[in-house]
């Protein structure tokens, strides 16, 4: 959104940069590359502002690596006026204390606006010609902006914070939230990022409902984003529209905390699913109530593909529901997931939590009664239902009714979980948890103060990276940051006084503290809080609560008459029309280059590439039949990773044709993926992957990779070999001999100053497996070492058809029929030619 709202300026750019992953990391430092954005390749320490978007806190010694890299000092203390200011945001906004050390400012709550105003005064500031600290002054007149270095905190002698003190005269005390009022259209990208790579969330996201008034006890997100604020249908639609025609798309997330609690989620599940089912378009959705669940949702939802759907119980107790005010009980999630199965769903999604507040070994075996229930309604109505449990690990969070309370602990959490693993024993589920280990971590810095800093950045030294991903996760290495810096984690787990001041009582959300401690009581006596959104006023604290609620319509409004309108977005929706497109479909065969720099993706995401680039042109490309469809398009072999191609083929049927194919597909395709030629074939045409039984490539080596003298030895002493056999090694570890004799079929060298052209021809289709690998004849008959391979320009020239005929003249109606001849002169003054 920020980076939308950014760009659609003239005089403001906005790039991208993730924090690489520890090899990239690693090689970055050995070749002293800086840490760059992702577009323009610019140093991170040349911007004008580097923000981050902090959603979760085990990700914060991430920050110190990219700031690291970017050369950027760690310390905002440390910076001066020829640095970057360092803005953080997102969720983990409900408290910024321990990472406060490392950052110029913090934007408290919603972004859409303060961007533009901190934009104009980052602007004013370089027009001026101030000093750095003149331009925080500016910044702090912002709502919702934190300046960490404006403030000092003082602790008392038993290490409880005293008191907030404010250094500069631009500091306010608290910092109040920016809260938007409106979910305006014009805050969503009409042209959203596309990864070219497939992501774990491949799919187009939109912001259906922010905020939400249901009143979890342990939910802080509930409490932070209030008030609710809606998007009607209309807009999601005209969102969507916009999103699909220039990303491609195939998928649309409707997301919310609760998006089945949309005052009208059926209208807009309706709307949306069929605005776009002709296009191939599924909805998901993200965690439903079982108490918001309707049999016209769920079959709505699943009209085009039948996703998994999620309910989070978080208990399968009704009292310990009534302790965290879920508001569901056991007979309305029985009766959801039942219609779920009765329409067509196979998999059903529960998330619990272990460790609330009061929760006994009783509560822990009502997670296994219910899942088992849930397992055994879907077995009796389809024998392959299941059920996916996931349980979590609670982690008291700020801003809740239950950032007193203490953290359950890791053996505690341990012993529940065994307990889990031992009694959930239906085959119809699988269970899935989160280690007690970084809930631990989590919770230690949720609750922290600036102290932690210190603790933070002596983890990122001992080597702490990527702490929420499982393979990267090492608390010993944070226990002995604690020990290093003299800090006691345990002060941050244990229960609070309601009445001491807070690390995060800096903040003002809201939300008041007085609201938070009744419902602290209320969730100790069992006793409910309804939703204010259909009843009395909570006093939550929220001003003009339950008016600043934005709702586009009343909860229990009916659906209107929408056939017509719904008729008129699917005649628009490809009202572009293509120029050319109208006569008779058929198969389509493509010919096109892969250079820099998508020789780095994969072969699947190659063809997801093609599939998006056809939904963005709106070709009609025809379907398969089945519970998922497939556009129907077949490609050739594989371009090896790190290798570009000077002619791939692909065979795509359309139902519709094209006249210009080509430039239409080259209007809608990506930096380094570029059409050529393409011709129709007829309905008897071999597929693609059938024909082609060669390829040519082409090494270039530098000297300082492979000396001339050198790449003529290795290649003699191949040719004077009768066998030159090398073992590969498959995904699963399977071994397998095979003769490189027998896959190259051909070779030559040539010499142009001091690099090195090696051109051969090897065999792609063969049944014993001799197949060409470039990077496997680097490796094996050149002897190169990891490093030195990289450094080898390859190329894909050609390919042959199993005749030995060259593609680039089969295709296209060109060169004469020829065989190959093996290590021939005849062969190569054919490809002279």
């Amino acid at each position: 959104v920020l980076y939308h709202l950014v760009n659609r300026r003239d005089e403001a750019l906005a790039e991208r940069a993730y924090c690489p992953w520890p090899d990239m990391e690693r090689e970055m430092r050995r070749a002293d590359v800086p840490m760059f954005s992702l577009e323009s390749r610019m140093p991170l320490g040349a911007f004008d502002l580097v923000g981050f978007s902090l959603s979760y806190e085990l990700t914060y010694t991430n920050v110190l690596t990219m700031l690291d890299l970017a050369g950027i000092p760690l310390f905002a203390r440390d910076r001066t006026d020829e640095h970057p200011i360092v803005i953080g945001g997102g969720a983990t906004m409900a408290n910024p204390e321990p990472i406060a050390d490392f950052f110029d400012a913090f934007l408290i709550g919603d972004g859409e606006e303060a961007i533009d105003r901190i934009i104009d005064t980052v602007k004013e500031h370089r027009e001026s010609g101030g000093e750095r600290h003149e331009l925080l002054e500016s910044l702090a007149n912002i709502e919702g902006m934190y300046i960490p270095q404006f403030y000092r905190i003082e602790y008392r002698d038993d290490g409880t914070i005293e008191r907030f003190v404010t250094l500069n005269d631009s500091a306010r005390l608290p910092v109040r939230r920016h809260i938007i009022h409106d979910l305006k259209p014009e805050y969503a990208p009409d042209r959203p990022l596309v990864p070219v790579m497939e992501v774990a969330q491949d799919r187009l996201s939109i912001e259906v409902l922010r905020g939400c008034t249901q009143g979890c006890r342990f939910c802080q997100a509930g409490f932070f984003y209030r008030p609710v604020r809606e998007r009607s249908p209309e807009e999601v639609i005209e969102i969507a529209q916009a999103g699909i025609d220039s990303g491609g798309w195939d998928d649309i997330a409707l997301l919310s905390l609760s998006t089945a609690d949309h005052s009208r989620a059926e209208e807009l599940v309706e709307r949306v699913s069929n605005a776009f089912k002709d296009r191939g378009v599924s909805i998901s959705l993200p965690s439903l109530r079982a108490d918001r669940f309707s049999l016209h949702l769920c079959e709505t939802a699943g009209e085009v593909k039948k996703n998994g759907f999620t309910f989070a119980p978080e208990t399968g107790s009704e009292r310990l529901r009534r302790v965290i005010n879920k508001n569901v009980s056991k007979e309305e999630m029985i009766q959801a997931a039942r219609v779920a199965f009765e329409k067509g769903w196979r998999l059903i999604k529960l998330y619990f939590m272990i460790g609330l507040p009061t929760e006994t070994m009783d509560d822990v075996q009502s997670i296994i009664d219910l899942t088992d229930e849930i397992a055994n309604v879907g077995r009796a109505i389809r024998s392959d239902a299941r059920v996916n449990a996931s349980v979590g690990c609670f982690v008291p969070k700020t801003f809740t009714p239950f950032q007193w309370t203490a953290f359950a602990g890791v053996d505690t959490l341990n012993e529940r979980l065994r307990y889990l693993q031992t009694h959930l024993t239906n085959r119809a589920v699988k269970l899935k948890w989160h280690r007690p280990e970084e809930a631990w971590l989590e919770a230690v810095i949720s609750r922290g103060d600036r102290n932690l800093s210190k603790v933070i950045y002596e983890a990122w030294k001992r080597g702490a990276r990527f702490d929420g991903w499982t393979e990267w996760s090492n608390t010993d290495r944070w226990r002995d940051a604690f020990r290093t810096v003299e800090l006691d984690p345990d002060q941050y787990l244990m229960e609070r006084d309601p009445e001491e001041t807070l690390p995060w009582d800096v903040i003002d959300i809201g939300v008041s503290k007085r609201y938070l401690k009744l419902e602290w009581k209320r969730a100790h006596e069992e006793q409910r809080t309804q939703d204010c959104r259909h009843g009395d006023c909570n006093a939550c604290g929220i001003p003009g609560m339950p008016d600043d609620n934005v709702l586009t319509a009343d909860r229990e409004r009916k659906l209107l008459s929408i056939e017509a309108e719904d008729r008129a977005v699917n005649e628009t929706k490809r009202a572009h029309t293509i120029p050319g497109q109208g006569f008779g479909g058929g198969t389509y065969r493509i010919r096109y280059e892969v250079d820099e720099p998508f020789r780095f993706v994969g072969h699947s995401d190659l063809m997801r590439t093609f599939h998006r680039a056809c939904e963005i042109a709106n070709l009609d490309v025809a379907m398969s039949q089945g519970y998922t469809p497939r556009p129907k398009a077949g490609f050739g072999p594989p371009v090896p990773h790190g290798c570009t191609s000077a002619g791939e083929y692909l065979d795509l049927e359309l139902n519709v044709g094209v006249d210009d194919l080509v430039g239409v597909l080259n209007g809608t395709l990506p930096e380094g993926i570029r059409v050529l030629a393409s011709t129709r074939i007829g309905e008897k045409a071999d597929a693609i992957s059938a024909v082609i039984g060669a390829a040519e490539y082409e090494f270039t080596f530098d000297a300082d990779v492979m000396s001339p003298e050198d790449v003529v030895t290795r290649l003699t002493e191949f040719d004077a070999a009768d066998k030159w056999e090398a073992t590969k090694v498959n995904a699963k570890g399977k071994e397998r001999v095979v003769d490189l004799k027998h896959a190259i079929i051909a070779h030559r060298v040539r010499h142009m100053d001091s690099r090195s052209i090696v051109t051969t021809i090897g065999r792609l289709n063969d049944p014993n497996g001799n197949n060409i690998n470039p990077l496997f004849v680097l490796e094996h008959v050149f002897g190169l070492d990891e490093e030195r391979r990289t450094r080898v320009v390859m190329r894909r020239s050609e390919l042959y058809d199993r005749s030995g005929r060259p593609m680039s003249g089969i295709a296209w109606g060109g060169q004469k029929p020829r065989h190959l001849h093996s290590r021939s002169r005849e062969f190569f003054k054919f490809l002279d030619t």
